[in-house]
C-alpha cells in the first residue's frame, strides 16, 4: 500500500489524470475519476500522518489506560481528530481538481462541445481573436473560483 501511494505521489497529478481520462474515455465523469485518483495518494499521505500525531497523543493514551477497547479508541478519538487537516485538504484539494478538470476540457479530454466546461469553453474562445471576452470570462470565473477555494480553505486551516 504505502509504495502504490509512493509510485501516485511520483507521478504529475495532470499526467496522471490525462493517462486515466486516456483509458476510460472522454467524458466529465471520467475526468472527475482521474483527478480522484491522482488525489487519493495526498490524502492517504496527509491522513497516515495525522493518525500517527494523534495515536502518540497524551488524550489517547490516557483513553487506552482508562479500559477504552482497541476498536473504541480510533474510531472515537483519534479518527475525529485526525480528519481536521484532511477537512482543509479537501477544500485545497477541489481548487486543483477544477484547475485539473477545465486543463482536461482544454485540451479536448472533456465532454464534446455542446458541453459547457470552463476549459472548452477558453478552448473555444481562443478561435475568435477579435473577441478576446471569450477567453477572459470563463478564465477569469476559473480563477476567482479556485481563489475563493483557496481562501476558504486557509480559514478552515485557521479556525483548525
Amino acid at each position: 500500500m504505502d509504495s502504490a501511494v509512493d509510485v501516485l505521489l511520483a507521478m504529475p497529478q495532470f499526467l496522471l489524470a490525462v493517462i486515466v481520462v486516456s483509458a476510460l474515455g472522454f467524458q466529465t465523469v471520467n475526468a472527475a475519476v482521474a483527478t480522484g485518483v491522482s488525489a487519493v495518494a495526498v490524502f492517504a499521505r496527509v491522513m497516515r500522518s495525522e493518525v500517527i500525531k494523534t495515536r502518540r497523543a497524551v488524550f489517547v493514551e490516557v483513553a487506552y489506560l482508562q479500559g477504552g477497547s482497541r476498536w473504541h479508541i480510533p474510531l472515537r478519538h483519534v479518527l475525529p481528530n485526525a480528519s481536521r487537516s484532511v477537512l482543509t485538504l479537501a477544500v485545497l484539494q477541489f481548487g486543483l481538481s477544477i484547475l485539473v478538470i477545465a486543463g482536461l476540457a482544454f485540451l479536448g479530454y472533456g465532454d464534446p462541445p455542446p458541453a459547457s466546461d470552463w476549459g472548452l469553453l477558453i478552448s473555444v474562445g481562443k478561435d475568435y481573436p477579435l473577441a478576446p471576452w471569450l477567453v477572459c470570462a470563463p478564465a477569469l470565473v476559473t480563477i476567482a473560483t479556485v481563489l475563493s477555494v483557496n481562501r476558504i480553505s486557509r480559514w478552515l486551516r485557521k479556525t483548525n
